[in-house]
């Protein structure tokens, strides 16, 4: 019996010094917890347009857990404000549009561009239109880089009878200039300028039904440059 009870004391100490040992492990892990070095973070907030700074204490992992949380507000701030641009840009593009459209119904007449220059019409956006380069702001065919490539359509001497042909066959968003060609001048209707030949083949895949039929002038811009030069003299 002495024996028992002898034994059972024992166990209850073991007991009593396990948990014992348990809370002093978690109480040292707290205080490490607690011992950790910190530094001062702060952070600046927008209030009535004027800058305030919010600033605390933290340690290492705090820190980077609020800076990640940075970058990810200013990639959403970022894409938000890209996003408006795009909208503002695509609006303000479909207001030139109209009026341009406007402007031409009220002079009821065709009228020949400067050479070498874009002779735009009325556009949609079917692929020839969206793979073709655009410029950020008017530029003339001389200026672009040699290394272009165009799609010519056809090159008539009578410029009416060109813009006919625009017409009637319901091209939108074509070019023209005035070429030399064999001696004398010619005025040639592009389908598009794009920055390579292959993207130029792309393109030539999505051309209106009207033209199906045609064959293409895949043309490097160097040589389409050299004759808008020479019909300059004509």
């Amino acid at each position: 019996m002495k024996n028992q009870i002898l034994l059972i004391s024992l166990t209850t100490t073991l007991l009593l010094g396990c948990a014992s040992t348990g809370n002093n492990s978690a109480a040292t892990s707290a205080n490490e917890a607690n011992n950790e070095p910190k530094s001062w973070f702060c952070e600046g907030k927008s209030k009535d347009e004027a800058k305030e700074w919010d600033c605390a204490q933290l340690t290492k992992q705090e820190i980077a857990l609020r800076q990640v949380e940075q970058q990810k507000h200013k990639a959403e701030k970022t894409i938000k404000e890209e996003k408006e641009k795009a909208a503002e840009q695509l609006a303000a593009a479909k207001e030139s549009a109209r009026a341009k459209l406007s402007g031409s119904d009220r002079t009821g007449k065709n009228q020949n561009p400067p050479p070498g220059q874009f002779l735009t019409v009325a556009s949609t956006t079917p692929l020839y239109i969206t793979l073709a380069y655009k410029p950020e702001k008017p530029t003339a065919l001389l200026d672009l880089p040699q290394t272009f490539w165009a799609i010519q359509i056809m090159a008539l001497q009578d410029q009416n009878a060109l813009n006919s042909f625009v017409t009637d066959n319901q091209l939108f968003g074509v070019s023209g200039a005035k070429i030399e060609s064999q001696g004398k001048l010619f005025y040639t209707l592009l389908l598009g300028v794009y920055e390579s030949r292959p993207i130029a083949e792309e393109a030539w895949e999505s051309r209106p039904q009207s033209i199906r039929s045609l064959k293409p002038y895949f043309r490097d811009l160097g040589s389409l440059q050299n004759a808008i030069r020479n019909g300059e003299n004509l």
